[in-house]
């Protein structure tokens, strides 16, 4: 029954994207559909999703390839994010082109990554945040499509889109045969690891000096010893510099983290010694922005450990800032993905099961609302009346874009654990989202959430289902 409503629940939102914003990016249920890149990113990322619901026979499914075949413009005169064209657009052609077969998606996917590798003509390697196809690095002035700034090629932009793009290039040079693709992705990360800071040392030095990209032996960066290291949010990728001391695992953070430990599991070219590597840096960067939200005066101390993952810094407060953003919610799936790798010790499992579980409770409070969807971003705070700590809708983000991060982390931690909680919290928030988000009427699709009706909540263990 709740397979057939959630292939029911994509049906409806798909139908709405095909009646009113086939071959745009976007489709707004209230207006149709809207452009922000001219690549059809919600078709092309709603590909290999097709796919896993069975649908490759379906009338729909055929549309879409076919416009991908024949419209897909891969020299188009716009300029695009780097990052989101990557992670969604690449990324959606790869895994469409592992799940099929299918060398339409393969084709296409080929020249959307010479044109996106373009973006790795800094003086660096790393990747400016935005690029033109037609007009390649040579391109005097850009416009980022998501926020509408103006930049030049190589301009500061941030940790997670510098350090996101290596997994398509890695899969892509898999994929084609062709290691150059892979070796920029690898230059970049390379780069990235050098520029790693460490408390009260202008520039961290390598002890083990790392022995570059060798191809087909595995060896890239193996020397790299990442202990302490930090990576901030801003950085600069044309002078190779970090620009900012803020260190998170919300936006501007986020994918790096996940895109290091990925790195382990991608086979059959998978960097092995990335294990290492991540759990170096992530807990450099859970030390920064890692808090455990206080019990509640007098409660047992066999309470269950709540953790959340605010804001911190390379230099100054040690204390994080208690705002965690919805984002930062994927943590507890990355964390548990990790506890999986055959190279993990026991104590070392247990350790970054705990963990997970421990942030993945707050992340599912964020839920505990009448609406039953988050907000964007939480504060924790202290109820006057209670006393208890509660989460609490920052005043400017109470609305909900529908993020999935929380969702794939329960998926994660069911199947590492198999915990039915995990299941039966996604099933409660799909419910939630048919209740609130979808639009009424055959072709109308599903919206977001522009103010939740939510109360502060408390911070309390939760009963088990």
């Amino acid at each position: 029954r709740r397979r057939k409503a959630v292939k029911e629940a994509f049906l409806h939102a798909w139908e709405a994207y095909e009646s009113k914003a086939f071959g745009f990016d976007e489709l707004h249920p209230l207006s149709g559909g809207h452009d922000v890149m001219g690549l059809g990113i919600t078709l092309v990322d709603s590909l290999d999703t097709m796919l896993l619901l069975d649908l490759h026979d379906t009338p729909a499914y055929a549309r879409a390839r076919e416009w991908v075949a024949t419209h897909f413009d891969t020299n188009i005169d716009r300029d695009l994010s780097v990052f989101e064209t990557s992670i969604r657009v690449l990324g959606g052609l790869l895994s469409t082109y592992a799940l099929s077969g299918d060398t339409v998606y393969l084709n296409q996917s080929r020249a959307l990554g010479d044109k996106l590798v373009q973006a790795m003509e800094t003086p660096t390697g790393l990747p400016a945040s935005v690029i033109n196809p037609r007009h390649g690095s040579a391109k005097r002035d850009y416009v980022n499509p998501y926020n509408g700034n103006k930049c030049r090629f190589g301009d500061p932009t941030t940790v997670a889109e510098v350090g996101s793009i290596q997994l398509e290039l890695q899969y892509l040079s898999h994929a084609t045969g062709d290691p150059k693709y892979a070796a920029l992705g690898d230059k970049a990360m390379l780069k990235l690891m050098d520029m790693a800071v460490v408390p009260g040392i202008k520039k961290a030095p390598n002890p083990a000096p790392y022995r570059g990209v060798q191809e087909g032996k595995g060896e890239f960066g193996e020397g790299l010893d990442m202990r302490n290291k930090l990576f901030p949010v801003d950085v600069h990728p044309r002078e190779g510099r970090f620009v900012s001391d803020r260190i998170s695992l919300g936006s501007g953070g986020d994918s790096f983290y996940e895109c290091l430990l990925k790195q382990h599991f991608l086979q059959p070219f998978s960097k092995r010694h990335m294990l290492r590597q991540f759990k170096q840096v992530i807990e450099a960067a859970m030390s920064r922005v890692r808090g455990e939200v206080d019990p509640t005066p007098g409660r047992p101390s066999s309470s269950k450990l709540k953790l959340f993952l605010g804001e911190g810094f390379f230099n100054g407060a040690k204390t994080p800032i208690k705002r965690m953003e919805h984002l930062a919610c994927f943590t507890p799936g990355m964390l548990a993905l990790a506890s999986t790798a055959p190279d993990t010790e026991l104590h070392e499992r247990e350790s970054l099961l705990l963990e997970s579980e421990a942030i993945m409770d707050t992340c599912m409070s964020m839920y505990d609302t009448r609406s039953g969807l988050a907000a964007e971003t939480y504060e924790v705070v202290r109820d006057a009346a209670s006393k208890a700590m509660v989460l609490q809708p920052s005043k400017n983000f109470k609305y909900s874009f529908l993020r999935p991060e929380t969702m794939e982390s329960a998926f994660v931690l069911w199947r590492v654990t198999r915990k039915e909680k995990y299941r039966e919290f996604g099933w409660r928030v799909f419910e939630a989202l048919e209740r609130s988000s979808r639009m009424p009427g055959k072709g109308s699709g599903y919206t977001a959430v522009c103010a939740l009706i939510s109360s502060p909540q408390t911070l309390t263990p939760r009963p088990k289902p």
